[in-house]
């Protein structure tokens, strides 16, 4: 049997967020620390009392009624009653009938059902930059705190909390709701930059921990999954996404070996895959393209070369001519630095090494010190798969220089000269 602190916990990872997004919904989009600190005090309140009273029958509905409770006593030690009471249609004289009404209208299950769209959409405000909207989703979607979202983003805590200052500045005048009919697909598609971010950081090599943030993954993954059940915001590229999602997340366990090193996708063992992500993966994505009725998009065309991986057998069966020509057609829609480097290990994979190293020497690749290491890291792999392999290390040295990881470098040259995995 779990302790009561470990339930607790899991509690705290499947309803802070609800919570915070019904309390920033009552409050006001100004009050995120208040909200915040209400939860907090809501899950103390909780571990004292059933330590003394045992686990209620619906600890879910014990959080939210105590959070009302504490959300009632802010409401009445603060003038914020008067706009959460703006609207109320009693007019008999009796101020405390009208906050009791407005309160449990506030608090109604057909209220609560869409806080966590409406937060979903707060968070993508257009107000805001990436580099504050990815602390604020994982500090109010994921609830993690400033010191562990620094580790994540390798920022002093600091740095974060300025990010985050900001970041609810920007948001202080900014509708806690979910966008009107002729605002929604923009607004839809800055849900899906947030989610799409939340979910790389879980993946991504940034992250101390050899199999990533598993959790932050699934989290970006839930709230898809809330996305795609509304019909009003499920479209072809909520259900690519939510595909896309599923088949990076079915590679996780074998994206590292033993020592932490990651692994290239032909040393991953696919049997390690997760079988059941792989099948949702493939139907959402049948889905996508049902409803997308032969339009490319972006996440479209990424979650159909991510399945052209997942559904060969090894390395050596993969459709590399399929996938070139997916990222072609991506890199017309969305030139990215990124998206040039996938391109061009495609192209190099299909024997059209000329046309790779065009792409790589192309302006579309960011002059940024990420993108130039990554660069010249890519040309080495070129090179190497093109049996040249003095410019295939000169080009790994000048990585290296350029400022590329250690593991990235330490991967890199097991790639192009296994013999060298002492670099």
């Amino acid at each position: 049997m779990p302790s009561l602190n470990d339930t607790v916990s899991t509690l705290y990872n499947r309803d802070a967020t609800k919570l915070i997004a019904t309390l920033l919904r009552v409050l006001g989009p100004a009050n995120m620390n208040v909200a915040e600190d209400l939860v907090h005090e809501t899950f103390n309140r909780a571990l004292i009392h059933w330590t003394k009273k045992g686990l209620p029958t619906s600890p879910s509905a014990w959080l939210m009624l105590t959070a009302k409770r504490a959300a009632i006593d802010y409401l009445r030690q603060s003038s914020n009653q008067r706009r959460l009471l703006q609207g109320c249609l009693i007019d008999d004289g009796s101020e405390e009938l009208a906050r009791s009404h407005a309160l449990n209208a506030a608090f109604s299950p057909s209220m609560l059902e869409d806080d966590q769209l409406r937060l979903l959409f707060w968070i993508s405000s257009s107000e805001l930059p990436d580099a504050q909207r990815l602390p604020l989703a994982l500090k109010a979607l994921c609830g993690m705190s400033v010191d562990a979202i620094g580790r994540a983003l390798l920022c002093r805590p600091e740095t974060i909390k300025k990010r985050l200052s900001r970041a609810t500045h920007r948001l202080r005048s900014v509708r806690f709701d979910i966008p009107a009919e002729s605002d929604l697909g923009n607004a839809l598609e800055r849900v899906h930059r947030t989610l799409y971010l939340l979910f790389n950081e879980g993946i991504s090599a940034h992250n101390p921990k050899p199999n990533g943030r598993a959790d932050l993954c699934l989290s970006a993954l839930g709230f898809m999954r809330l996305i795609i059940a509304e019909p009003r915001f499920r479209n072809a590229e909520s259900m690519a996404l939510t595909a896309l999602m599923h088949f990076h997340y079915a590679r996780l366990p074998s994206r590292f070996d033993h020592a932490g090193m990651p692994l290239t996708l032909g040393e991953q063992n696919r049997a390690a895959w997760l079988p059941e992500h792989l099948s949702s993966g493939f139907a959402l994505l049948q889905l996508a393209l049902n409803d997308a009725d032969g339009q490319p998009s972006c996440y479209l065309l990424e979650a159909l070369i991510a399945f052209e991986h997942c559904r060969a057998a090894t390395f050596s069966h993969t459709h590399w001519q399929t996938i070139s020509q997916h990222y072609l057609a991506l890199l017309k829609l969305s030139p990215t630095a990124l998206n040039t480097l996938s391109a061009a290990v495609a192209l190099v994979e299909v024997g059209n090494a000329e046309h790779a190293l065009q792409l790589l020497n192309s302006e579309s690749v960011s002059q940024d010190n990420a993108s130039v290491a990554q660069r010249f890291a890519t040309k080495a792999y070129v090179h190497w798969k093109m049996g040249q392999p003095q410019p295939a290390h000169s080009n790994a040295m000048k990585a290296k220089q350029a400022g590329l990881a250690e593991v990235d470098f330490r991967t890199l040259m097991r790639q192009i000269s296994p013999q060298s995995v002492h670099f």
